[in-house]
């Protein structure tokens, strides 16, 4: 059964209970200091390593995630973590991933239940359990809520968490970013999206790229700072050409050189006549600015949808995909 735009943006709008009640839910805990994270996963269960990269990244601890078949070659230390996700716990490259893996160390996996979740309970794997009813990407915000409570990140990082579930509320009712919200979704609703973004907030890039393509039924593409200066730069005047509008997203905590990188490409995109959009959040952390810039995101693609006149719940495409790949 497809879900109706108004359920969607009503599950959307729970973004900021369903975090919370993702961090009270957890009863899994990390008992090491983890070196490396390993994280394997696809579609709405996989963006939450892309995220958590862009989390991790400022306390030095690398995430490398996986989207594919088979798994990571090399040598493993003894404090890597090796996560697992998969919504349905069916998904046929997360498995096959899983069992390549092997009988490794540290272990984990997230799934709402299906083979996944039964193969971690036979073989006594820890296992961070979702609640069930959701599509896969709408889980996210309970997902990273169990995600950062497993890793113990907010005693560590001595953030209050019920300040930020409130500051996340205050995001969805503030008047002035429903309105701006509205307005991008009018402007972006024929439009192909180009999103920038620094490489310590790529992975909120990649969701919201994600979200337009699932939500909105729109192309988009990605591309982070510095590397874009190298090569994409050289594009911009095809780019002008296009039926196109970029998003700029600007941290507080990018590099001084990236912003000043960033000011410098906006100037001569301007001069090009793209069309500019930048989407820039308040908080004072790392963790509820990244939250904020996704929130806004998962927001903004469904009202984008609405404009579009496109169903947001139909993942129709998706699910035929499947069915063809059960036939083989």
């Amino acid at each position: 059964m497809i879900m109706t735009n108004d359920e969607i943006l009503n599950i959307t709008k729970r973004f900021p209970e369903d975090f919370s009640e993702g961090i009270q839910s957890s009863s899994e805990m990390l008992a090491l200091s983890p070196e490396t994270i390993y994280y394997s996963g696809m579609g709405g269960s996989g963006i939450c390593g892309e995220v958590m990269k862009d989390i991790f990244s400022y306390d030095n601890i690398p995430v490398y995630t996986h989207h594919n078949y088979g798994y990571f070659k090399g040598k493993f230390r003894g404090n890597d973590v090796h996560i697992f996700s998969s919504y349905s716990g069916n998904t046929e490259e997360t498995l096959n991933a899983f069992i390549e893996a092997g009988d490794l160390k540290n272990r984990f996996v997230i799934s709402s239940g299906g083979k996944l979740l039964n193969m971690a309970q036979e073989n006594g794997i820890g296992v961070l359990k979702q609640k069930e009813g959701y599509q896969p990407r709408l889980i996210f915000p309970f997902t990273l809520g169990l995600i950062l409570k497993f890793f113990d990140y907010f005693k560590k990082h001595d953030i209050d968490e019920k300040q930020l579930v409130n500051d996340l509320k205050s995001l969805r009712n503030g008047k002035e970013t429903v309105l701006k919200i509205k307005s991008l979704a009018e402007k972006f609703k024929d439009k192909f999206i180009v999103i920038y973004s620094s490489f310590n907030t790529h992975g909120v890039a990649l969701r919201l790229s994600a979200q337009f393509n699932e939500n909105a039924k729109l192309l988009s593409h990605t591309a982070f700072y510095p590397e874009c200066n190298h090569n994409e730069i050289l594009a911009l005047k095809q780019l002008s050409k296009m039926q196109a509008s970029c998003i700029f997203i600007k941290s507080k905590f990018d590099n001084e050189r990236v912003k000043l990188r960033m000011k410098i490409l906006e100037e001569m995109m301007g001069k090009e006549g793209i069309d500019i959009n930048v989407i820039e959040m308040s908080s004072d952390s790392v963790l509820g600015e990244i939250m904020s810039f996704v929130y806004f995101g998962d927001l903004l693609s469904v009202y984008t949808a609405v404009e579009r006149g496109v169903m947001a719940g139909d993942i129709e495409e998706i699910e035929n995909l499947k069915k063809e790949l059960s036939k083989k």
